[in-house]
């Protein structure tokens, strides 16, 4: 016994219920259905014809169409909220020195009225590079390096967190604003 591409020992049988002609689902042309493909599976599908767009030729138009104009749209999509309380704003800073090691530190609590975060590498050693991010997992590949006496500003209200391949100082400076309504 020959062997076959479908397994050892079979041989594919020959495909004999090919039709002739095929027929056509609608007068002139196949009908679209891309998900099912030709076959209907039993299945009958309606063909409407829907009309087009009026910035179409002429001759694609379908049957005697009007086009009606969305009047009933939102002339404003943009939400306008008027305020009618006054408010001010409250400003005011912090800082206070923290140590880092090889450890990950988290140096700023995340806060909605937190505006900016500066971070000083106070270390006088050469290699010790402070890194921070705002992410738990910091590493030396991760951070952000601040190099000694280089300052970092960052404009944030997420938790900053630090790590360093030995133990140095960091200066941090937090400023904040704290909106009033009067």
């Amino acid at each position: 016994m020959p062997i076959g591409p479908v397994g050892r020992g079979s041989v594919p049988e020959e495909i004999t219920d090919i039709p002739e002609n095929p027929v056509l689902d609608r007068p002139g042309g196949w009908a679209n259905i891309p998900y099912r493909g030709t076959e209907q599976h039993g299945v009958a599908i309606e063909h409407k014809e829907y009309p087009t767009s009026p910035d179409r030729y002429p001759e694609e138009q379908v049957g005697d169409v009007t086009y009606i104009e969305d009047t009933e749209r939102d002339q404003h999509p943009i939400p306008v909220r008027i305020v009618t309380e006054a408010s001010r704003e409250i400003k005011s800073w912090r800082t206070w020195r923290t140590n880092v090691d090889t450890s990950v530190r988290l140096i700023v609590g995340r806060n909605n009225n937190n505006t900016r975060v500066r971070i000083r590498n106070m270390d006088t050693t050469a290699t010790n590079i402070c890194y921070v991010s705002n992410d738990m997992g910091v590493t030396a590949l991760t951070g952000w390096p601040i190099a000694i006496n280089e300052t970092l500003e960052i404009v944030t209200e997420n938790e900053v967190y630090a790590i360093a391949p030995g133990p140095i100082y960091i200066q941090v400076i937090l400023e904040t604003a704290v909106v009033i309504v009067d």
